[in-house]
């Protein structure tokens, strides 16, 4: 469960002891924003990635020391390399605990806590999205796991 613990993760946890549950409006809200993110990150990757090819393929008409450009290269090289695919993973990540899933969990199988935000979801007619699933069903939430 440590391993999938995420903002989204966190948020339920959150919703599930206050006793309230996202609204769609909060799921679109996040997912627009992981998506969102997951594309600014692109971005940045594939900037970097060029300014490392101007450095290195493209002849340059001011004389900048060979020093400073492999600096360069190699600073573009680092970021393309770590920050994006590391950010990009992560808000990947919170799609997959966004994504809508058709069945929900039992309520049975849930404590009180569980219970009400399996109520609260089904009243607001919704469908229960992955981290609510992943919550309910491996947690504390669960029954004889308090």
């Amino acid at each position: 469960m440590e391993q999938k613990s995420n903002q989204i993760h966190r948020l339920i946890e959150a919703g599930i002891e206050k006793g309230s549950s996202l609204t769609i409006a909060e799921t679109r809200r996040l997912r627009n924003q992981s998506e969102q993110k997951v594309k600014t990150f692109k971005v940045s990757f594939w900037i970097a990635i060029a300014i490392l090819n101007l450095l290195v393929w493209i002849p340059i008409p001011l004389e900048i020391p060979l020093p400073i450009k492999i600096g360069s290269g190699i600073l573009c090289l680092a970021y393309a390399l770590s920050f994006p695919i590391v950010m990009i993973r992560k808000h990947q990540q919170c799609l997959e605990s966004l994504k809508p899933v058709s069945q929900g969990p039992k309520r049975r199988s849930a404590d009180d806590a569980g219970q009400h935000y399996i109520d609260l979801v089904r009243a607001e007619g919704r469908s229960f999205i992955q981290a609510e699933i992943d919550l309910l069903a491996g947690s504390k939430h669960a029954n004889g796991k308090h």
